[in-house]
């Protein structure tokens, strides 16, 4: 099965258009943004779509000055790449 066929599988499945969700509301009124990924897309696989989403709504926030939430769930390694401070 080739990326475009797996993306779209998942798609079907989830329901959703790729990885990560970003969104733009309130918390106890206080406005806020916020970035979900979701596990079951290929295991929150992080392409350059969903880092571009990512990218933008922090500079949404940081030109608003909003609080980001992020919620991030992902099976790959990237996660653990940038954990240890000492290399």
């Amino acid at each position: 099965m080739g990326c475009t066929d797996r993306i779209y599988f998942y798609q079907i499945k989830t329901g959703l258009t790729d990885a990560v969700q970003t969104d733009v509301g309130r918390l106890n009124s206080i406005p806020i943004t916020i970035e979900i990924m979701d596990f079951q897309f290929m295991v929150s696989s992080m392409g350059s779509v969903v880092g571009e989403k990512i990218t933008s709504l922090i500079e949404y926030a940081i030109n608003r000055f909003l609080p980001v939430s992020i919620v991030c769930a992902s099976g790959g390694v990237r996660m653990q790449e940038g954990s240890d401070a000492n290399g």
